[in-house]
């Protein structure tokens, strides 16, 4: 058997590997090159010197030189930990972190040309240090900061792009609006397009596809949706020029020659609707409407605890909207719409009538009656959807033989009411929760009456003339 030779120093137990002197006789490394019988040191064994996960393995015949040094540092290098290890793994487009030759590493990635790519990273001292750099790159991301090749971007990943720029500024209502229009009617084609290559053509070939799709009024949203994500391309330098700036939607022959119902309700037109809908369970829904001209979504939205009985008076603080095709409560409109209206006291008397039935159908729900607040609900106390009311009103419309409208025409018709009394249209603007009085204008319709009324005769006209002189 091997031993240690004669001129070996004795193994520290404080040494973190074990050491050994060079022999004048230089035997290969893995073998045992001296066959010359040693008599055993006085130190302790190896085994009792050099702790048990340090040690020579049971296995090795030897305790000196080669055999053992040559298979430790062979185990070592095939149990070294690698270079970098993965710490943080987040969701797509939220970066990842991860520990690199002793540092820490931030990359963030994202979907571009259908490929996973890196538009921003970095490597820092802390992890700290790395998820603050990652934040800063995340955010500037959102504010469109991270310019990228617009041959690696193409029209479909740019307005979702986009989106997500525009989403912290507008409501979630908006938002869905605007994901459903970009969804539903921008096809899959100028979708896959690099975001460089789109031209005028492609924008107006787009809008012809659509005239026999929606509206006029549609196709000039999906446009100004184009535009402003294009614009927002011209400004983070992507692109030259706005393919879609300046569109011009114009009705097809076909919606021009189509008849339009008037907006505003002729006092006639109001009185027999109201009468036919008396009995209905939405009466106080409709009289409310053609009382105050609110938006069809603050009606739905009223709380009793906005409606003051004492001052004559109803807040509007909040509005039930569609999210998704659902129904919710949110803010209202603009910071114009939160206001304070007078209310009449035909109205306040309406109002307590349907607030005593009301109870009473609280009273045999119990629990079950969902918003308990709301002055407007279902039958069984949730939320209202606009849609229902709107066949509510077709439906009455059909019975009476009054040409349908919608529920937006009692706005048109409180506002008419109100300027043709007589009252200031800033003031009007105000009641109408408006932020321009050109807005309010807008609504203003020419009644026939007005129109009859507005005859003019020359003879008797000039007869004034004669007699001033």
């Amino acid at each position: 058997m091997c031993g240690s030779p004669a001129g070996s120093s004795r193994i520290s137990t404080n040494s973190s590997w074990p050491t050994q002197q060079p022999t004048s006789h230089n035997p290969r490394p893995g073998s045992c090159a001296s066959s010359t019988t040693h008599t055993p040191p006085s130190h302790p064994p190896l085994a009792e010197t050099i702790p048990a996960h340090r040690g020579r393995p049971s296995h090795l015949p030897c305790d000196s030189g080669g055999c053992w040094n040559q298979q430790r540092k062979t185990s070592v290098t095939q149990s070294k930990k690698p270079s970098h290890t993965r710490t943080t793994r987040k969701a797509n487009g939220e970066g990842s972190i991860y520990k690199y030759r002793g540092r820490y590493r931030w990359q963030l990635r994202e979907q571009l040309g259908g490929q996973t790519k890196t538009v921003s990273s970095g490597i820092e001292d802390t992890k700290t240090a790395a998820r603050l750099a990652l934040a800063r790159a995340i955010a500037d991301r959102d504010r469109g900061l991270l310019l990228v090749s617009t041959e690696e971007v193409n029209v479909g990943e740019w307005l979702n792009r986009w989106l997500r720029l525009r989403k912290p500024h507008i409501q979630a209502t908006t938002y869905d609006q605007y994901d459903h229009r970009l969804r539903a009617y921008v096809p899959e084609q100028l979708k896959e397009m690099p975001l460089n290559k789109v031209k005028r053509a492609h924008i107006l070939e787009l809008e012809l596809s659509l005239c026999d799709r929606i509206s006029a009024s549609t196709r000039k949203k999906v446009m100004e949706h184009l535009s402003a994500a294009f614009q927002e391309a011209v400004h983070q330098e992507l692109l030259v020029r706005n393919p879609a700036d300046r569109i011009k939607v114009t009705p097809t022959q076909q919606e021009k020659e189509r008849p339009k119902r008037r907006k505003a309700l002729s006092d006639v037109e109001m009185q027999r609707f109201l009468e036919a809908a008396e009995g209905d369970a939405l009466y106080p829904l409709f009289y409310l409407l053609f009382s105050l001209g609110l938006r069809c979504g603050e009606a739905l939205g009223l709380r009793w605890e906005d409606v003051d009985f004492a001052n004559c008076e109803i807040r509007i603080r909040q509005a039930n909207k569609l999210l998704k095709n659902k129904p919710v409560l949110g803010v209202p409109k603009t910071a114009a719409s939160v206001r304070d209206i007078p209310a009449s006291s035909d109205l306040l008397e309406i109002l307590q009538a349907h607030r005593q039935r009301q109870d009473a159908q609280k009273a045999d729900f119990g629990t079950a009656w969902v918003h308990r607040e709301l002055v407007f609900t279902t039958g069984i106390g949730s939320l209202l959807d606009r849609h229902n009311v709107m066949r509510k009103i077709h439906r009455i419309c059909a019975e009476t033989g009054i040409e349908r409208f919608g529920t937006h025409s009692g706005r048109h018709t409180v506002i008419t009411n109100l300027l043709r009394a007589g009252h200031l249209p800033e003031v009007v603007m105000r009641v109408a929760g408006h932020t321009r009085t050109v807005t309010t204008m807008g609504y203003r319709t020419v009644m026939p009456e007005e129109i009859r009324a507005a005859q003019f005769s020359l003879r008797s006209h000039l007869a004034l003339a004669d007699a001033a002189d």
